[in-house]
């Protein structure tokens, strides 16, 4: 089960750099990010500075989730019960890299529901808004799996 996180962490990887370049290109010049109830954009940034903020923070989540990967490799392991065994250390692993692929595909579904706002063919944008609360909803099953490798015994 880890290699499979594992090997999706970065495959998403490549799908979320996929997508933004995609939305990127179709994106118009200025870019509505919030808008009030009579439709007209508050928070308004041209394309070019919602590419590198996107970026950036795919960045900086993916440097920070992968020391948190790291970190859970040199963690030792001996017999005894009083400290970690081998089952819940990679059990612990598995959570880091299906963490890793929660958050890249909520940067996913996140730019590509921007770039569904911004479409040029007027689609009714509430059919997908479903998208945006897939993300958090895979954050919370993460954090109650974390809970739950934590708290077993193993």
């Amino acid at each position: 089960m880890h290699k499979i996180f594992k090997l999706l962490s970065r495959i998403t990887v490549f799908i979320f750099l996929g997508t933004l370049l995609y939305v990127y290109a179709l994106l118009p010049d200025i870019v509505s990010l919030y808008l009030d109830k009579s439709a007209s954009g508050i928070l308004e940034i041209g394309k070019e500075l919602f590419f590198y903020v996107a970026l950036g923070v795919f960045i900086v989540a993916t440097l920070i989730l992968s020391y948190l990967k790291k970190s859970l490799n040199v963690i030792p392991v001996y017999a005894t019960n009083s400290t970690m065994s081998v089952a819940k250390k990679s059990h612990l692993q598995t959570w880091a890299n299906s963490l890793s692929v929660v958050f890249n595909l909520f940067f996913i579904f996140t730019v590509s529901f921007v770039g569904l706002f911004h479409n040029d063919e007027h689609l009714n944008i509430s059919y997908f808004a479903v998208i945006i609360y897939i993300g958090p909803f895979l954050m919370v099953a993460s954090i109650f799996y974390l809970i739950y490798i934590l708290f077993s015994k193993d």
